[in-house]
């Protein structure tokens, strides 16, 4: 199997309503016809940390991890319900500074959406459902961007996503 992987990035899963959110957002009817297709295909959906780790070169099949960004609660109403239909697992890199808040990054003129809360990290769906603070994120970049630098001339990057613009060209 090659080391490398897509990670499908969501940010929040639910009703579009007209407001600049709609960009980042993807219908319920949307989603569950690609966690079908994703199924249909024979792909594999496997955490982040199973990715990086050895235990992945030992899987077989067609491996691909699903994301979820900055923790917003209308994805435990219309996401999670499918991805456990499914039985596939997600990372969701939440803002621990806002559980249960909103996401206000976005300015005053955007409008908010309510963020997870600590009661909903902690009913989430064992086993399927990882939880990391933002800054893991953050952090997993700047690994792979040091990957990408560390490498020898000339060889390929074997970083696990080489298509992750922090890899540049191989």
């Amino acid at each position: 199997m090659s080391s490398r992987f897509p990670i499908l990035l969501y940010h929040r899963v639910g009703p579009p309503n007209g407001s600049y959110m709609d960009a980042y957002t993807v219908s319920p009817e949307a989603f569950l016809g690609q966690m079908e297709q994703i199924r249909r295909e024979g792909w594999r959906p496997i955490s982040i940390k199973a990715a990086l780790g050895d235990d992945t070169q030992k899987r077989s099949g067609r491996p691909v991890a699903i994301t979820f960004d900055d923790g917003y609660a209308s994805n435990r109403e219309y996401a999670w319900p499918i991805l456990e239909e499914f039985g596939f697992p997600s990372d969701n890199f939440v803002v621990t500074g806002r559980l249960a808040q909103a996401n206000t990054w976005d300015g005053p003129d955007n409008g908010t959406w309510p963020l997870l809360s600590r009661e909903e990290l902690a009913g989430a769906a064992g086993g399927l459902m990882k939880f990391q603070p933002a800054v893991w994120k953050t952090a997993l970049r700047r690994l792979l961007r040091l990957w990408a630098v560390l490498r020898p001339k000339g060889k390929p990057c074997t970083c696990p996503s080489s298509r992750h613009r922090s890899c540049g060209p191989t």
